[in-house]
């Protein structure tokens, strides 16, 4: 059912849904922990990061780990849960290299430790090891539809005006910043591509819709063509460059049926056309095409 709303990623948004997360999540995996060295190297206010930092400890992505040097201080290490969100971050990796987009913050090379070899991260489907489409993959709801509580506030539709301005450099920020984006893209991918179809899956009011349309367009994430029925009705489908948002969409996905579902498990399996099989994917090495995770790859700018 392409339809379905994605109640999976909601809440994966509702815990890391803007983009100073995203940006201390990074950090983290790059071996930051303490408070003093995330706010250098992000530039972010202190209250901001003490905030975000409060909130993602309370949501069991990072503990406190206490430390003496001359003076008690703590540590931010990121738990099992929190070191799961890796393939998320990867897929953000691959993103910005695939365009030539080069932020300083960013390392300019992964290598694979097990084959010595630099790399792009590949998403695959497990049991077929081919790279997943968004034509390829169904969705099949198992629970029921979310009530209208579990949609994105409206208090988070401030922020892609405040992240546009970062343009291309930072554009996976600026999509995985604002919850709508995200949600958008992901309602795209499974074939919902007219204004009042999004609008009512998504329960957007309609001025916010239109700038976020505009913002994926302008992206380049998204085209923006006329129906072949009503010449004045628009269609929004998925650019080349868009459907390379699917993996950072996949993994959030993923990581969210697997901590977030619940008792209950996920409201919605995916199926794989191509294997016939339930949807499940890993990240491998594009060089010797074996698995890749946090204990296996070095950035280059700690080797």
């Amino acid at each position: 059912m392409h339809g379905q709303f994605n109640t999976a990623l909601n809440r994966a948004l509702d815990v890391i849904g803007d983009h100073w997360s995203w940006l201390i999540l990074k950090e983290a995996f790059l071996g930051t922990t303490r408070f003093q060295d995330f706010q250098e190297k992000l530039d972010i206010p202190r209250q901001t990061l003490m905030t975000r930092l409060g909130q993602m400890t309370d949501a069991a992505l990072f503990y406190k780990n206490p430390v003496y040097n001359r003076r008690l201080l703590f540590e931010y290490r990121l738990t099992p849960k929190g070191l799961d969100l890796y393939p998320v971050i990867l897929s953000i990796w691959r993103f910005h290299r695939r365009f030539d987009l080069d932020p300083a913050s960013l390392p300019e090379e992964l290598v694979h430790r097990d084959c010595g070899q630099p790399f792009l991260p590949e998403l695959v489907c497990s049991t077929c090891h081919t790279i997943p489409s968004p034509a390829d993959i169904n969705t099949e709801v198992r629970g029921s539809v979310p009530d209208e509580d579990d949609r994105p506030p409206v208090r988070k539709t401030r922020i892609a005006n405040q992240l546009a301005s970062m343009g291309d450099s930072y554009l996976s920020t600026v999509v995985l910043g604002d919850a709508w984006n995200v949600l958008l893209l992901d309602a795209a991918s499974r074939g919902v591509h007219r204004f009042h179809d999004l609008q009512l899956l998504l329960g957007i009011s309609s001025n916010v819709l239109a700038a976020r349309l505009k913002l994926m367009v302008k992206l380049g994430l998204l085209t923006q063509i006329a129906d072949k029925q009503d010449g004045r009705v628009k269609n929004y489908t998925l650019s080349d460059k868009g459907i390379e948002t699917y993996p950072l969409i996949l993994t959030l996905t993923d990581w969210s049926d697997r901590w977030l579902a619940g008792h209950n498990g996920p409201v919605a399996v995916r199926l794989h056309a191509t294997c016939q099989t339930y949807a499940d994917f890993r990240l491998q090495c594009s060089a010797c095409g074996e698995p890749v995770h946090v204990g296996n790859v070095i950035p280059a700018r700690l080797r």
